[in-house]
């Protein structure tokens, strides 16, 4: 592999030993509400207070759903 030198930041990032993203199967559950509820506010169908409070009912049911809430 050679990297492109477009990569050049990420690299020098990973040889400063800078902590990777926390990818733990409940950031996945995360991603998914984010993705699935944020469109309504980019696109001027709700606020943001109901976008996120959207966005937490989800991630809470799937958490739970999954096991990682009670």
């Amino acid at each position: 592999y050679v990297p492109a030198e477009v990569n050049e930041g990420v690299l020098q990032t990973m040889a400063m030993g800078a902590r990777p993203y926390p990818m733990l199967p409940y950031m996945g559950l995360l991603h998914t509400a984010f993705g699935d509820h944020t469109a309504d506010f980019l696109t001027g169908k709700e606020d943001a207070a109901t976008t996120l409070a959207d966005i937490e009912a989800a991630y809470t049911a799937a958490a739970r759903e999954q096991g990682f809430l009670n």
